[in-house]
């Protein structure tokens, strides 16, 4: 049996649960080749293939959403076997579900999809785990994948849950605003030596390295907040700025009320005699619904691109942009397989 694997690891934990799958594979006599998903890459060819196994970090109980956009230029299946495995830190929800959905509409025949849990990695926001809780986790997403190479060998579905509202809203509102909006969090302090490495392992290529004597990166909205940027930075430099948290919440809120007295005294007026009253409600509703997403398209966007990117250049103001609640916090990469 030939499987191709396309997948995605962050700080290591899907890199981890790849390398037992390929092991156990291998051991049973099987071939596994593996492709890392970045975005922009082309589709890989699945001719000589018998299997197709898709891999990836949980976000927001969600892939990521290059991932999913990946699996959608995937070649048409014509009916060939496929199987997911999601890698969540306890909660991954749903997740396995959603890239099972595109690849069926690709033309692949699911067979088994299931998540393996292992340490958080969202360093970004929570204090990573100590080694004797990193070890347990360990333990059980290495049991958790061992339970995947089972419902393999069996061929029957280890977890097809359905995609639960909840988990979609959540996935939807993080896909379109969350991680852009936590990607503008990062900020690179003093200790940064501009090694570029946080650009090169960036997957979304999200991350742009500034020119000058004083070159920084900085993260664009394209950020899928995979973390990977915080926890593999070797000086620890990539941190969570309280200040930029605070001046776009500051901006986006200011947008927003603009906004609606904008529309309250310009447009509402005009809405309100050519509409039923019945309407006007729906009405009310779709404007500010467009408008919290101008106010937040401005505040991530022409905001931090012309004002506080140089604003947070003056040295002064640099400092306490560079202050975060995180800095002394543990960093998560995931240990590798032993040999």
């Amino acid at each position: 049996m030939k499987y191709l694997c396309l997948y995605y690891s962050a700080t290591g934990n899907t890199e981890r649960a790849v390398e037992l799958v390929k092991r156990g594979l291998e051991a049973e006599g099987s071939h596994m080749d593996e492709v890392e998903v970045r975005k922009g890459a082309a589709a890989p060819r699945i001719e000589g293939y018998d299997r197709l196994l898709v891999a990836f970090p949980v976000l927001a109980f969600s892939p990521p959403v290059f991932v999913t956009r990946f699996l959608r230029t995937l070649p048409l299946g014509a009916g060939m076997r496929a199987c997911v495995l999601a890698v969540d830190a306890g909660g991954g929800g749903s997740a396995a579900a959603v890239a099972a959905r595109v690849l069926r509409r690709r033309g692949y025949r699911v067979t088994v999809s299931a998540r393996a849990s292992y340490a958080d990695n969202w360093t970004q926001l929570v204090q990573p785990g100590d080694r004797e809780t990193r070890v347990e986790m360990t333990r059980v997403g290495d049991a958790m994948v061992a339970g995947f190479l089972r419902a393999l060998r069996g061929g029957q579905a280890a977890d097809n849950g359905r995609r639960s509202i909840m988990d979609a809203i959540v996935g939807f509102l993080f896909g379109v605003f969350g991680r852009r909006f936590l990607g503008k969090m990062y900020f690179a302090d003093d200790d940064c030596n501009a090694c570029g490495k946080c650009v090169k392992r960036c997957p979304a290529s999200a991350i742009v390295l500034e020119k000058g004597r004083h070159a920084r990166p900085c993260w664009k909205a394209s950020c899928e907040d995979c973390n990977a940027c915080v926890n593999r930075c070797p000086k620890n430099a990539v941190v969570t700025s309280v200040a930029r948290l605070a001046v776009l919440l500051a901006a986006i809120t200011g947008f927003l009320v603009l906004g609606i007295r904008l529309y309250s005294a310009y447009l509402r007026p005009p809405f309100a005699a050519l509409i039923p009253a019945a309407l006007a409600t729906v009405v009310d509703v779709v404007a500010v619904t467009a408008i919290v997403g101008l106010a937040h398209v401005l505040g991530i966007g022409p905001f931090d691109a012309f004002i506080l990117k140089y604003l947070q250049r003056v040295p002064g103001i640099r400092k306490l942009f560079a202050w975060s609640f995180m800095k002394n916090w543990r960093r998560y990469i995931a240990e590798p397989v032993e040999n």
